[in-house]
């Protein structure tokens, strides 16, 4: 299979990538194997090294932008944490993408820049011995498009992702509170509703 010609198809930050399946049911080497312009523009051109990323950074996106520190030519079917910091959130929707067959949209939070991804990682039919691929979309995104989608599903996993938003853009974090124990107890069709803060 041609991987940077299907990569080049998307429109989308896109990129394939291989995960090494083992026998006993994990996996081992993870591998971006081709990437449309869009999706290596930000590793070849990052504002900073991904490896002096604080622990907050996004699965599979590179920080980019502004003016380059420095280059970093991508070399394809290169280990992925060449480009991008190790990330075991990252590694498990490979793993569950690429080895499980299993199709998976999730958003991710940049704290450090306030960005929001929308992330699409499809399983390819393409096995070759004990190699597994996936499509990985990056998508930029914003809050309300989050709670548009959450509205439209109304999954627990989304009601979660629009309370986190609604925390972390309040200006009034005691009538914000009141408002997502409101959401709870309607949720769960609670009459009592209790938070144990840490």
């Amino acid at each position: 299979m041609d991987f940077q010609n299907l990569a080049d198809s998307f429109f989308a930050p896109t990129c394939i990538i291989s995960v090494e399946k083992k026998p006993g049911g994990g996996y081992g080497d993870i591998r971006i194997v081709a990437g449309n312009k869009s999706y290596l523009e930000p590793i070849e051109h990052p504002v900073f090294s991904p490896h002096s990323y604080s622990q907050d950074i996004p699965p599979g996106i590179s920080k980019g932008g502004g003016k380059n520190i420095m280059e970093n030519k991508f070399i394809p079917n290169s280990l992925y944490e060449k480009y991008l910091p190790k990330d075991l959130g990252f590694e498990d929707v490979c793993y569950r993408t690429a080895v499980k067959k299993m199709p998976l949209h999730t958003y991710v939070h940049l704290n450090d820049l306030d960005l929001w991804f929308d992330i699409y990682c499809m399983p390819l039919n393409a096995d070759d011995g004990d190699l597994c691929y996936c499509a990985y979309t990056a998508q930029l995104s914003t809050p309300s498009d989050v709670g548009i989608s959450s509205s439209q599903y109304g999954s627990a996993s989304d009601d979660v992702i629009k309370t986190c938003i609604r925390l972390h853009s309040t200006d009034n974090f005691e009538k914000t509170m009141k408002d997502i124990i409101n959401d709870v107890r309607h949720i769960c069709k609670a009459e009592v509703c209790s938070l144990m803060l840490r």
